[in-house]
């Protein structure tokens, strides 16, 4: 269903956790994590692998079909709630060398693992993955 963003009035989602346009935060409890999986879905966490960018921790936005669900830096850990796999877009800015504005794109699967930490890889010249990778702990 769509709403009205208290912030700017643009029409969003209200499964949003922020407004794509302004930042506002629409959804936020629906980020926090829980102490067990509940029919809303689970908490995932995931964190771009560090040795990629090193110390330069650019920005990054985490879209789900399209809708903004999370903003922070790449070293930051973000945490979805996820109801089973999604398909998710990174786009990581402000970075020296990128194909498609350091846009990538990949599965999550929560009842696979909890925590990723995340690789970007080339499928084609011009198309950027990342690579999910199961870890313990973030």
């Amino acid at each position: 269903m769509l709403i009205k963003c208290p912030e700017c009035g643009k029409e969003i989602s209200d499964q949003a956790l922020a407004c794509p346009n302004c930042g506002y935060p629409i959804n936020a409890a629906a980020a926090a994590p829980s102490a067990a999986p509940s029919s809303d879905g689970d908490t995932v966490k995931l964190r771009i692998d560090p040795r990629v960018y090193g110390v330069l921790n650019p920005p990054m936005v985490i879209y789900i079909n399209g809708i903004e669900v999370w903003r922070g830096s790449v070293g930051q850990v973000a945490e979805l709630k996820l109801t089973g796999k999604t398909f998710i877009t990174l786009k990581i800015h402000k970075i020296p060398v990128a194909s498609k504005n350091g846009s990538f794109e990949g599965e999550i699967d929560p009842a696979f693992a909890k925590n990723y930490v995340l690789k970007p890889v080339r499928k084609t010249f011009n198309m950027l993955h990342f690579r999910p990778y199961p870890v313990e702990t973030l």
